[in-house]
């Protein structure tokens, strides 16, 4: 039976998704957010009752930034990933956002939990395999990550957060442009991508609302309303990072040598070593290879994985996504913006932000 009850509707532009019930939230549940948000009125109406969004909205709010829409716009967050601070590639992060004129004006640690992780990428995560998730629980909990504010300095014709994502390059690889972010850092794989990015304004504040308590996401917005630059604290906070997540290589040829050189002078059963060095041999090969496989054998024989080895290997090894399936709302990108919503001057920027509130129905009478 399927899991989704009644059958999904979509208007033929796909922004609507309804039931045989009605729409799944509708203005009975939350107020449609503003259209500065997101360019796609299906991610404003589900967005508008998830309460992640709904509470660092209201914590926005509290800031009291001058406008509201106007902050929304131009403030855009990058998170560096523990492989960042493992293929010691922060340094050409940071110079390439400042080359781009954003500026940091706000810096937290995170540590991406696997509820944390399931959180941020909920509306992406049901395309994604069950390998993908036990390896993204291996790798993304091992250390933490840093989250930086930026504001972008830029006369920008969409908001920060879709530039900015849209610079940093596809997860991809082979769609990588050599201008991009994700470009100049390496060509791993999918999943060792480094620095992850919000799509839109929505998802901004949507994640802030997950990463930190309610104190926190104040402190964060009222740092970014005054503006002042931060990167002495963005320094000290990568530096501490680097103190305690040592370089690895994380390549799948330097990570299989590794474990075969370890294999030799592992003292344990011959016949196991024996195939779990033929399993190696293999992935030298090119040839395809479960990663469980591989972790068994290691097992087998006794010797131990660290999370980077098995993180490493996994990425390289499995099949990330579902095929047949698309995100919940796939990603967006520049001529997204501009096909649907257009230029920011065409929208008025800043003329009715603060007038603004997002309201979630009353509840009914018990």
């Amino acid at each position: 039976m399927s899991l989704l009850i009644g059958i999904n509707r979509q208007t033929p532009t796909g922004d609507v998704l309804e039931t045989d019930d009605g729409p799944i939230i509708s203005d009975g549940h939350a107020k449609l957010l503003p259209k500065y948000l997101s360019c796609s009125d299906r991610k404003r109406r589900l967005i508008s009752a998830d309460t992640y969004f709904v509470e660092a909205f209201e914590d926005l709010e509290r800031a009291k930034p001058p406008m509201i829409e106007t902050f929304v716009l131009q403030h855009a967050p990058l998170l560096i990933k523990p492989d960042a601070f493992a293929a010691r590639t922060v340094e050409t992060i940071l110079s390439w956002v400042t080359s781009r004129r954003f500026v940091p004006v706000g810096v937290r640690r995170v540590r991406l939990t696997p509820h944390v992780v399931r959180a941020v990428w909920r509306y992406q995560w049901n395309i994604a395999t069950p390998d993908r998730k036990d390896i993204m629980d291996v790798l993304l909990p091992s250390a933490d990550s840093v989250y930086i504010l930026l504001r972008s300095d830029a006369q920008l014709p969409i908001p920060a957060t879709v530039a900015l994502s849209t610079m940093k390059g596809p997860a991809d690889p082979s769609r990588r442009r050599p201008e991009q972010l994700r470009f100049q850092l390496g060509q791993r794989n999918t999943l060792l991508n480094s620095v992850h990015t919000c799509d839109e304004p929505v998802d901004m504040i949507r994640e802030v609302g997950i990463y930190f308590r309610p104190e926190d996401r104040l402190a964060l917005f009222e740092a970014a309303i005054c503006g002042d630059n931060c990167s002495s604290q963005v320094r000290q906070v990568i530096d501490g990072e680097y103190s305690r997540q040592p370089a690895r290589d994380l390549s799948l040829a330097g990570c299989v040598s590794s474990l075969m050189g370890r294999s030799q002078h592992h003292n344990g059963p011959a016949e196991k070593l024996a195939k779990f060095r033929s399993l190696l041999g293999e992935i030298r090969k090119g040839q395809p290879c479960d990663w469980r496989e591989v972790l068994a054998a290691a097992d087998d024989c006794r010797l131990s994985l660290n999370p980077w080895d098995i993180a490493v290997l996994g990425t390289y090894l499995i099949a990330p996504d579902i095929e047949g399936f698309s995100c919940v709302f796939p990603s967006t990108k520049e001529e997204h913006w501009l096909r649907r919503r257009g230029p920011l001057e065409a929208m008025n920027v800043g003329t009715a932000a603060t007038t603004h509130k997002p309201q979630l129905a009353a509840l009914p009478d018990q």
